[in-house]
């Protein structure tokens, strides 16, 4: 038997559009067999008319130690009725009949409603205010970390990008709590009425569509963003998932099988990456850093000599639209010392003489100060202290440009004059 398996996006409490789109499938000869989270599985039958039904057992209104038996009376109230029970998703039961004028399979809409609550109350409300409380302790923490470590936050566009999402995702999962709260008011006030429950509106269903994958995608990178080898590497693998979903749901309209649309996945997934040039994906995205030749300035520059050789010097660059951020680092080698150095360049001049203030309480969490110096290529220049003790560390800022640097030996007052123009030149190299 021919099957197939979509991932399905519903409103969880809309048992009419559930209902509905069951019994397009079955026109076009697919008819509902199992159901997996959002993997909704389907057989191949012959095209026919089916009525299908979708309910919150009563045994959802308890825990209790007879939950079980009173599903299984209300299986077979069904069976009696001429409902074939076909599987269930989470706490709601799906039926069909193939009978014209078929019993309805609820018939007091209160129960249905208070059926319905205990469901949601216990499942998607309460995974969705889950949600929207961890999102917003992550923004918090972000904030706070950012107000309080700006050197390292400042300029983590990744960490930055995340945090966006998850302000933009925070609303949107309170808006799908209150829609579905607002629709139980209205539809308790048309039960009290005579009425029935209350249809979802197409928007509503619209909303949830463009939402499920956000929402994935957000909690994937928050949950193990952290173990991918670069953070900048997340954003890509996002684009990556979103093409290979855009062909999964062609080649489920293309009607191939099961296993031929996993295999084109599993070849897509291996080749996009290949071919770098086609989303900018490559292999080596996960490097945390790379050898630079065109470093601004290396321990030859300090010591005025001319290198023998390019010496190997590493860069780590992190960006944001608050600022850019590189991390040198030389090793030391051909006689020459080891020498490290950040710069930072802000992109808005208020946050200049906070990261300076950052810089200052960095020191003294270690005991130490950092003392002016006079350069006449810099605006402004420290030097740190451990007391009264010189250490070889050098803050430089000009034009919201900080420059951090780290030797090996104390500098002479030229070579300073020479680190200090270098760093703090117009442009990164």
């Amino acid at each position: 038997m021919k099957k197939k398996t979509r991932l399905e996006n519903f409103v969880y409490y809309d048992t009419e559009g559930i209902t509905a789109h069951l019994e397009k499938m079955a026109l076009e000869g697919w008819a509902l067999e199992d159901v997996t989270r959002s993997f909704w599985t389907y057989a191949q039958i012959s095209p026919e008319q089916r009525t299908y039904a979708a309910a919150f057992y009563p045994g959802n209104l308890t825990y209790g130690t007879d939950a079980i038996d009173k599903n299984e009376e209300y299986l077979a109230y069904c069976r009696e009725a001429g409902w074939q029970y076909v599987t269930q998703w989470q706490k709601m039961m799906i039926f069909y009949t193939t009978e014209e004028n078929p019993v309805p399979l609820e018939t007091d809409e209160s129960l249905r409603l208070d059926a319905t609550w205990e469901a949601m109350k216990r499942s998607h409300l309460a995974a969705e205010l889950g949600m929207a409380t961890l999102f917003f302790l992550c923004i918090c923490q972000y904030l706070s970390s950012l107000i309080k470590h700006p050197l390292t936050h400042l300029a983590d566009g990744t960490q930055m990008a995340q945090n966006i999402l998850f302000a933009l995702l925070l609303p949107t999962l309170l808006i799908t709590s209150l829609s579905y709260l607002l629709w139980h008011r209205r539809s308790l006030a048309a039960i009290k009425a005579g009425g029935h429950c209350l249809p979802v509106g197409n928007g509503i269903r619209r909303f949830r569509r463009f939402l499920f994958p956000v929402q994935i995608a957000a909690v994937f990178w928050l949950g193990f963003g952290r173990f991918f080898p670069a953070q900048n590497a997340v954003p890509w693998f996002f684009l990556l998932a979103a093409v290979l979903y855009l062909v999964w749901k062609l080649l489920q309209k293309l009607g191939l099988p099961p296993k031929a649309c996993v295999l084109v996945l599993l070849f897509l997934f291996v080749a996009i990456p290949r071919f770098g040039a086609m989303v900018s994906l490559s292999l080596d995205a996960g490097q945390e850093s790379a050898t630079v030749s065109d470093a601004p300035l290396t321990a030859a520059d300090l010591a005025g000599v001319p290198a023998e050789e390019s010496p190997s010097v590493f860069c780590q660059e992190s960006v944001s639209p608050f600022a850019k951020k590189l991390e040198y680092e030389q090793k030391a080698e051909g006689g020459l010392p080891a020498l490290s150095y950040e710069i930072m360049e802000l992109s808005m001049a208020g946050l200049g003489p906070r990261c300076l203030a950052a810089y200052e309480e960095q020191a003294e969490t270690y005991g130490q100060t950092y003392q002016a110096l006079s350069l006449s290529s810099a605006d402004n220049a420290w030097q740190l202290y451990q007391g009264s003790r010189p250490l070889p560390q050098y803050l430089f800022y000009e034009n919201d440009r900080i420059a951090l640097l780290r030797p090996d030996e104390a500098l002479s007052p030229e070579a300073l004059e020479t680190a200090a123009d270098l760093l703090l030149e117009s442009s990164f190299h």
